[in-house]
């Protein structure tokens, strides 16, 4: 096979090469080492696909294998490739592709040394396998640490990732980094994973333990995009340290789902600054545990971006709903507990819309207590529902002013219970519509409390006479002494008492006369006697006392028929005095003085006998058997001007004139 010597240079292929043109691919794989020894550069490049593909890799020294071109090189055959030894490796390796780089046996790539694997272009690094990568020294790893892809660097062991240097890991890539796998991530030490913790996904951030993620310094979280920080679970959030959570941005916690936000402390929701917690989206508000909003202040509170749900609003305590806006209690006020109700301060109360104290319930409207009554407007006090208005408590009612009871809902109004509550000036503050719908239901203490007029302008004679006998005796003079004669006329009269009948007028009296009985009668005091008309006087006659009939004044006196004051019994005739019997003077009439039977002349009180001055009421009496009942004491206080108007015969007729002394000297007899 040696061939002659050529020594034509253009044509000269030498003896050897001028034959490998010519040998079958069997031929060129049945070559001796020593054969392939002496074949130089141009030789071996002028082999075809197939004479490469033949060459037996054991026979080819590496320096014929390094005159191979790169299109000769990337037909060699795995099993070639596979049988490269070091040195031959050398001869060809910056000529391998990537997926003959894949194709070489773990053994041979792990004995590469460093440098070795540091000559890769990054694409023939990029062709390392996974089997490949895994036997790799940290030293090995190092060398083609930049080149890999993110499936590749997923493809390193725990170990492997854990021998990298923090500078090492702040150098990949945000697509090598996430290519890292939560397992290895979890082996890094602390200065490790903050050189990478920017760089990875929010599944890696995820993936980190609680402990891991503490190590984490604040401005690195503070960095993390929301994306990222989307990944972090509820068990990591809830181990952050103070620091950490409040480095936390308005913008990431934005993105927290109840599931995240679940798991933190009380003690850390308390620790959010109000852009924290106003950065909260509806959902995450919605999701705050009753130990998470009890954490918060009134001032974190009114920071949340959305309301508390009706389930939330009852976690409130009371400290806390006393120091609520009045935005945010007009926002909860629906839901809230009666205790709530009643934490509430009474400038809160007053501070609401009418239509949120027309929706309260019967329960919440009953939780107020009397100071918070106090402080409702006029507005909030006519907006009160009829359920809330049937159970006011006596408490709640005497804390509401003149006003705030006038403003309450007039239909259906308070209960005859309720009516009973209300204090002495509040009755007297009631307005006339109010009097009018409530007498029904007034105490007699309460009844007396009404103002004359509230009386006399709100009642009707139908209320009046539908008074209770109690509430009827509480009416006061003044009360009754305002009333008009007809409302007077509505009383049940029977029912008035000695001082309510002294304080009516004679009108009033006469509007009563047919209903004022014998006992109310002889009540009636000596003015309202002296001020009775004559139909009065003759209606009352006969419940008339001697005292009564004393007060009468002649005029009235005089007014009687005949036959009425005949009716006169023995001791009211005994109260007549002599101004009554002045017949001629407007007293008594001589009619009348000859209706009088003898017994009834008798009972005349003496005191009065002087009153008979007429001559003509004197001789009426010595006309007829009158005169002879006059008793001793009449005759002894008969005046000298009596006794000279009687007749001779009168005298004589009666027998008690013989006590008479006519000696003296105001008596001539005739």
């Amino acid at each position: 096979m040696q061939g002659t010597a050529c020594t034509d240079g253009d044509y000269c292929f030498g003896g050897v090469a001028y034959a490998i043109v010519s040998l079958s691919p069997a031929s060129v794989g049945g070559l001796t080492a020593a054969q392939m020894g002496t074949l130089n550069a141009f030789d071996m490049q002028l082999m075809s696909a197939s004479q490469v593909q033949a060459l037996s890799i054991a026979a080819t020294p590496a320096a014929q294998l390094g005159y191979l071109s790169a299109a000769q090189v990337a037909q060699l055959t795995t099993a070639q490739l596979q049988a490269l030894a070091s040195s031959q490796y050398d001869a060809v390796a910056s000529l391998l592709s990537p997926s003959q780089i894949a194709v070489l046996t773990v053994a041979q790539v792990s004995a590469l040394s460093a440098a070795e694997l540091a000559a890769l272009a990054p694409a023939q690094a990029q062709g390392l396998t996974a089997a490949q990568l895994v036997s790799f020294s940290p030293a090995q790893v190092s060398a083609v640490l930049a080149s890999l892809l993110p499936a590749q660097l997923g493809a390193l062991s725990g170990a492997q990732v854990a021998a990298l240097t923090p500078a090492q890991l702040a150098a990949l890539t945000t697509a090598q980094a996430q290519g890292l796998t939560a397992s290895a991530l979890n082996g890094l030490a602390a200065a490790q994973l903050a050189a990478v913790v920017p760089s990875l996904s929010a599944a890696q951030l995820g993936a980190l333990t609680a402990a891991q993620l503490a190590t984490v310094n604040p401005a690195q979280l503070t960095a993390l995009s929301t994306a990222q920080f989307a990944g972090l679970s509820g068990a990591q959030l809830a181990a952050l340290s103070p620091a950490q959570l409040a480095a936390l941005s308005p913008a990431q916690l934005a993105t927290l789902s109840s599931a995240q936000l679940a798991p933190l402390q009380p003690a850390q929701v308390s620790q959010m600054a109000p852009p924290q917690l106003g950065a909260l989206s509806a959902v995450a508000v919605g999701a705050l545990s009753c130990a998470q909003l009890q954490a918060l202040s009134a001032a974190q509170l009114s920071t949340l971006s959305s309301p508390l749900s009706a389930s939330q609003v009852p976690c409130l305590t009371a400290a806390q709903v006393a120091a609520l806006s009045t935005a945010q209690v007009s926002a909860c006020i629906p839901n809230m507990l009666t205790t709530q109700i009643a934490a509430l301060s009474p400038a809160q109360v007053a501070a609401q819309p009418s239509a949120r104290i027309a929706a309260l319930t019967a329960a919440q409207f009953g939780a107020l207590l009397p100071s918070q009554m106090g402080a409702l407007t006029l507005v909030q006090a006519a907006a009160v529902s009829p359920a809330s208005e049937a159970v006011l408590a006596c408490a709640q009612l005497q804390a509401l002013s003149a006003a705030q009871l006038a403003a309450l809902p007039a239909s259906p109004g308070l209960s005859a219970s309720q009516i009973q509550c209300l204090s002495a000036p509040q009755v007297a503050s009631l307005s006339l519509a109010q009097v009018s719908a409530y007498v029904t239901g007034l105490s007699p203490a309460q009844v007396a409390a009404l103002s004359p007029l509230q009386v006399s302008s709100a009642l009707s004679n139908a209320q009046l006479a539908a008074l209770t006998s109690a509430q009827l005796a509480a009416l006061t003079p003044a009360q009754l002494a305002q009333l008009s004669t007809s409302q007077t006329g509505a009383l049940a009269a029977g029912g008035l008492t000695s001082t309510q009948l002294q304080a009516l007028s004679s009108a009033q009296l006469a509007a009563l006369v047919p209903a004022i009985t014998p006992a109310q009668i002889v009540q009636l005091s000596a003015a309202q006697i002296a001020a009775l008309p004559a139909a009065q006087v003759a209606a009352y006659l006969p419940s008339l006392t001697p005292a009564q009939v004393g007060q009468l004044t002649p005029a009235q006196v005089g007014a009687l028929t005949p036959s009425q004051f005949a009716s006169l019994a023995a001791a009211q005739l005994g109260g007549l005095t002599a101004a009554q019997l002045s017949t001629g003077q407007g007293g008594m009439t001589l009619a009348q003085l000859a209706a009088l039977t003898p017994a009834q002349v008798a009972a005349l009180s003496p005191a009065a006998i002087p009153g008979l001055s007429a001559p003509a009421a004197i001789q009426a009496l010595g006309a007829g058997a009158q005169l002879a009942a006059l008793t001793a004491a009449q005759i002894a206080a008969l005046t000298p001007p009596q006794l000279q108007a009687l007749t001779p015969t009168s005298v004589r007729t009666a027998r008690a004139f013989a006590l008479v002394d006519f000696r003296a000297p105001a008596i001539q007899c005739t």
